[in-house]
């Protein structure tokens, strides 16, 4: 069953579930929790990637803006870039708990 046969709820509720690494008591829910878990996990790499070139050009950014003397620049460059971490994190977070509800689907 893909997601365009599942009601506005149950796609939400597959979506919360694969967002905390819940195993649903709904088959259903349950099983389109796992393609959105898998998804994550085999699409890892060149998202964490992409971010992470992202922050780093960011960073840099607002090194070389103070470097010119452009404070106010420099300032929401590495705001910009603490933004970038945070966003990191969040997607590593959810990326383990994908991981978690993948592997206990498996039974491992």
């Amino acid at each position: 069953m893909g997601a365009d046969q599942l009601s506005p709820d149950q796609q939400a509720k597959a979506y919360r579930a694969a967002q905390r690494g819940e195993v649903h008591p709904d088959p259903v829910i349950r099983a389109a929790a796992l393609r959105i878990a898998s998804h994550r996990v085999t699409g890892a790499v060149r998202q964490r990637r992409f971010l992470v070139v992202v922050g780093v050009l960011v960073a840099l950014s607002a090194v070389v803006n103070l470097l010119a003397g452009n404070v106010s620049s420099a300032v929401a460059g590495f705001v910009g870039a603490g933004a970038f971490g945070v966003v990191l994190r969040q997607w590593a977070t959810a990326r383990r708990r994908a991981a978690e509800l993948v592997r206990a689907s498996d039974g491992t």
